[in-house]
């Protein structure tokens, strides 16, 4: 969510036939800012397939970061929602998958958390 994604929308709105947006706050921003092309904004959510699982301890949170594993994606906001959720007796157990996620600088960020790291995954 950077301005710059907002401007190009706007530079080059002649040439665009409808825009689609990955969340409702981003959606909601360029109609803000392109009240003429409303009709032609719209939030579409990712398809994210159902998962037939149980968990094991559901007194644990069991938490998934999937993305890169840069401060772009927040993935440095982790381990201190770790440490907060840690402070207030909420157990978690961490999966991380995506670029970066199997290189030890961002996984010695971690302090004493139950972490598994998968790397990078394929779409399937």
């Amino acid at each position: 969510d950077y301005d710059y994604y907002y401007r190009l929308a706007q530079r080059n709105e002649a040439w665009v036939d409808s825009f689609i947006c990955v969340s409702a706050s981003i959606a909601d921003e360029l109609k803000k800012r392109m009240p003429e092309r409303s009709n032609d904004i719209q939030y579409l959510r990712f398809p994210v397939p159902e998962v037939n699982g149980t968990r094991e301890d559901p007194s644990t949170l069991e938490l998934v970061f999937a993305g890169r594993c840069d401060e772009a994606k927040g993935y440095h906001l982790l381990p201190w929602i770790d440490a907060a959720l840690q402070q207030k007796n909420i157990q978690a157990h961490w999966h991380i998958a995506g670029p970066g996620s199997d290189q030890p600088k961002v996984q010695q960020q971690w302090k004493q958390s139950q972490v598994r790291f998968y790397g990078n995954l394929s779409q399937k």
